[in-house]
């Protein structure tokens, strides 16, 4: 029984094998109803089966998050040179010429396309399975109705990723296992495609269970599921999107943006109509998902950190309403690519972290409020050695902790549970990948309450949206300071467009690193204008490095050419009064001249001590890093420079290092607004035209040539 089962599950990869292009199809077998549906347990077999495919697409794991969704916001970006991996190319909205042959994006269509004719065999055999249509029959939900709505909703978040990335994509609902089948195969509008599966949810998920119920957890799709992705649907269905030069815009507000190539970036003009049905679905996720915010700090002093401390427990966070599971000594990006960074080789103590997530200075220094909880769980300042030590990462761009700057420090090698086995090799660590949580429902319930309202629709209101907003924002705060942070902050509101703004700015801080933001941004239609925010930000905070050694921002705070450093040994550390070096939440109560606060601010950084234990290690060198001047400039011999140096601290170069490396060659080309440095495919004079970004992906040209070229790319993009 189980080889027949393997041959089955084999066989139904078959559509998408061929790593040249997705039509290229072969004798897929139909799925053999008789002995998948004998028993529940058999037909749960098949349906966990297309959940590898869900893990394998990288949508929220390696692939398709890190080279498309992860970064190339207005505030997230790699941290490499554009120029030194072609796979770069998109993040950067396309500087260089294009080749769709290179890169990454074959892979990417074929594994999402691969888990679209997936779900459709899987569909099609339920539909013809006595089982299933006995238990639909019935109209309540059992376990052959729930299995078949989860491959629905798998569905539906295949296709929601393919049309926000790609745009019109090619939309088929039945399986694809003969050459007449794929022959006739077109693109199809967007609109359509998002308008399909938005009705297939609408028809499955009364017949599935919510989590919670009958075992379900968060690593199933569940109700709660179908509901948010019926919201998320149809927020980028009444969103802006950027479609082709050519296309007929009869039913679409008039574009925001145009480029006679690139396309145009429009909405339609029903689009209040999915805001509404946005809102409805939304209010379902909030009622009933079966996850809830987590409020308690477990002692941290930090709710929010809290949310990935259980995901690297290797437990599913409460707040999450799906995880994509991971398996520990397995697999799993994160820390790896989407954590704090770490020099460490395959097996370093810890290993390798490469960091692909960084961000840049205006997030950290001119953006977050200093009291706000989610600012250092967020926003990494120093990384890992691999041997034990701290180390603070540099603004030149590389990778792990030799460059790239700052990056997302959600997720920490140091903080993982059991060590031997989840940090024993890099990529392994088990940490489930999440795809929708709860603090993202309610933020975006917020924001259809708040457009609606300033769209005049009756039963919309300011007041929902703050509700909401209230909720999340609540969390970032200790209790001493929500009086002013939260309460008296809301209470300022009183205006449709103040209600959005601010949801727009909460999105910003609660989901950073988490594959939100360039797709929000998109869907709003401002995209194009907060990157050239942006770059001239950035021009203006080099010249301001070169010109006076820091740059200043409307809070205060100064981002510096030169910060102060001072290594510590954990014995010296302790001596000090350090509990752990592994750091926590910075106290309150620390005087900001003393040693302690110089180790414990920025907090949620320093290093774990456990790898001797845990690991094995012998020998290590843990070191802890004392941090002056990181928001203060303190100029080369003051009086305050003098003390440090008689202290024992080090003048280190910081944003400096955007200048120029260590030999002295100029690095400012690879952080201003040119063709090779910050989002270089779109530039100041293209902003200026009122261009929109190119954010869309090209279809590979295996593809198209297999196609007859009855699939062809449009936005500027060649065919080969």
């Amino acid at each position: 029984m189980k080889e027949k089962l393997l041959y089955l599950i084999l066989a139904l990869t078959i559509f998408l094998s061929s790593c040249n292009d997705f039509l290229d199809v072969k004798n897929v077998s139909k799925v053999d109803n008789e002995f998948v549906f004998q028993s529940e347990i058999e037909a749960n077999k098949l349906v966990m089966g297309a959940y590898e495919l869900l893990k394998g697409s990288g949508i929220h794991s390696n692939n398709l998050f890190y080279a498309i969704i992860g970064v190339a916001s207005d505030y997230e970006i790699g941290p490499e040179l554009v120029t030194s991996n072609p796979r770069y190319n998109n993040e950067n909205f396309y500087p260089l010429p294009v080749n769709v042959i290179d890169g990454g994006e074959i892979t990417f269509w074929d594994s999402l396309y691969k888990g679209v004719n997936r779900c459709n065999i899987i569909m099609a055999a339920f539909e013809e399975s006595p089982a299933y249509q006995a238990a639909k029959a019935a109209g309540v939900p059992s376990a052959y109705t729930h299995m078949y709505g989860e491959i629905a909703v798998m569905r539906a978040i295949f296709y929601y990723e393919l049309t926000r990335l790609w745009g019109d994509a090619i939309y088929t609902t039945t399986p694809i296992d003969s050459k007449e089948d794929y022959e006739v195969l077109s693109l199809t509008d967007r609109c359509t495609v998002q308008e399909g599966e938005i009705a297939k949810l609408k028809e499955v998920e009364s017949l599935m269970f919510y989590m919670n119920e009958q075992g379900y957890t968060a690593e199933r799709l569940t109700r709660g599921v179908a509901h948010a992705m019926i919201a998320k649907l149809a927020l980028i269905r009444g969103g802006y999107a950027l479609h082709p030069a050519d296309a007929d815009m009869t039913n679409y507000e008039t574009p925001i943006q145009s480029h006679p190539e690139w396309g145009k970036m429009a909405r339609r003009t029903d689009w209040k109509e999915w805001y509404k049905e946005a809102n409805k679905y939304l209010k379902l996720v909030r009622d009933h998902s079966g996850a809830s915010l987590i409020t308690d700090d477990k002692g941290t002093g930090n709710a929010f950190q809290q949310i990935f401390q259980q995901q690297m427990n290797l437990q599913i966070s409460q707040e999450s309403i799906f995880e994509v599971s991971q398996t520990a000594g397995a697999s799993t990006e994160r820390p790896y690519a989407f954590g704090r960074p770490s020099s460490g080789g395959g097996t370093a103590y810890p290993p390798k972290a490469y960091g692909q997530i960084r961000f840049l200075p205006w997030f950290y220094w001119g953006a977050f409020n200093e009291k706000d909880l989610r600012k250092d769980v967020t926003v990494a300042v120093t990384g890992l050695s691999g041997s034990g030590t701290e180390v603070l990462i540099p603004w030149l761009k590389g990778n792990v902790c030799n460059g790239g700057g700052i990056g997302l420090n959600k997720w920490d090698y140091s903080r993982l549970t059991n060590l031997g086995v989840t940090a024993a090799s890099a990529r392994k660590s088990g940490v489930n990948a999440t795809y929708i949580r709860l603090a993202d429902i309610l933020l975006l319930l917020a924001e259809t309450e708040a457009v609606l309202a300033r769209e005049g629709e009756a039963g919309y209101s300011v007041e929902n949206a703050i509700t909401e907003l209230e909720k999340v924002r609540s969390r970032a705060f200790a209790p001493e300071d929500r009086q002013q942070e939260v309460t008296a902050y809301l209470a300022a509101i009183n205006t449709p467009e103040a209600a959005f703004e601010a949801v727009q700015n909460e999105r910003m801080f609660e989901l950073a690193g988490e594959g939100q933001r360039k797709y929000d941004l998109v869907r709003w239609g401002i995209l194009g204008e907060k990157v050239n925010e942006v770059q001239k930000e950035m021009e203006s905070l080099l010249s301001d490095l070169e010109s006076k050694e820091y740059h200043e921002y409307e809070n205060g705070n100064q981002f510096p050419a030169y910060v102060y450093t001072k290594e510590y040994t954990k014995a010296e550390a302790e001596a000090l009064g350090l509990e752990d070096i592994l750091i926590g939440q910075t106290p309150r109560d620390l005087d900001p001249d003393s040693e302690l606060y110089a180790l414990q601010c920025p907090g949620w950084r320093g290093n774990t001590d456990r790898w001797e234990s845990e690991r094995g290690a012998k020998g290590l060198n843990y070191k802890s890093t004392a941090i002056r001047g990181l928001f203060r400039y303190i100029p080369e011999g003051s009086a305050e420079h003098n003390a440090l140096i008689a202290q024992g601290y080090r003048r280190v170069p910081y944003g400096i290092r955007m200048l120029y490396n260590e030999t002295g060659i100029s690095q400012k080309e690879n952080w201003n607004a040119s063709k090779s440095g910050v989002f270089g495919g779109y530039l100041p004079a293209d902003h200026d035209a009122n261009y929109p970004p190119r954010y869309i992906i090209p279809i590979p040209s295996s593809t198209i040539s297999y196609s007859n070229y009855q699939i062809t790319n449009s936005y500027g993009f060649p065919n080969e």
